[in-house]
């Protein structure tokens, strides 16, 4: 018997193509042996040019939930039923905000990993948002990682968390000198 992947449900915000974060994780995936993992993608705002050929090409899922939808409730019931029908073992949440439902629910359907990645140095400027995020980091996260020292660290504090920095294929950004000729960037003398 073929033994399945692993599903890691990656939550963004979008899966909008100039989504810097997005960028990053589709070229993880992009990367990844889908024999032994895959990444499926749980997103809350919709635009019209996406990454949803590309990851339903390489195997992953796309989940929509309204973010907010101009009623918190609404919301709420939302995030609460796809973590009930939904089962994960691993979740990588790059959202900085609304992300407390999101590790409750989580937590209360049994998903054993809840991954916070840091893609900001800052997480909340308020005193609600401080004490939010420090009842998260206590409870209900069990990992979390960086995309530099200074986003952990301003996310974090001086708790433990792994680096992770942002990968981008070289090939696509190498010294090309022919290409100079192309675009005319130099003229011909």
């Amino acid at each position: 018997m073929e033994k399945k992947p692993i599903r890691i449900l990656q939550i963004v915000t979008n899966l909008k193509v100039g989504n810097g974060v997005m960028s990053v994780v589709l070229g993880w995936h992009a990367h990844l042996d889908t024999s032994k993992y895959q990444f499926d993608y749980l997103y809350f705002d919709e635009f019209p040019v996406s990454h949803k050929e590309t990851i339903f090409k390489y195997g992953g899922k796309c989940y929509y939930l309204p973010y907010r939808d101009k009623n918190s409730f609404k919301f709420v019931c939302a995030v609460y039923k796809f973590f009930k029908t939904h089962r994960y073992e691993i979740i990588h949440c790059h959202m900085p905000r609304s992300t407390t439902f999101i590790y409750l629910f989580a937590t209360l359907f049994g998903v054993k990993y809840r991954i916070q990645h840091a893609h900001l140095t800052q997480w909340s400027k308020t005193k609600l948002g401080k004490l939010r995020n420090f009842l998260l980091l206590h409870t209900l996260i069990t990992h979390r990682v960086g995309c530099s020292y200074a986003a952990g660290k301003g996310y974090f504090g001086k708790k433990n968390f792994v680096v992770v920095n942002n990968g981008i294929e070289l090939t696509k950004f190498s010294y090309n000198p022919a290409m100079l000729w192309r675009k005319k960037i130099i003229p011909f003398s």
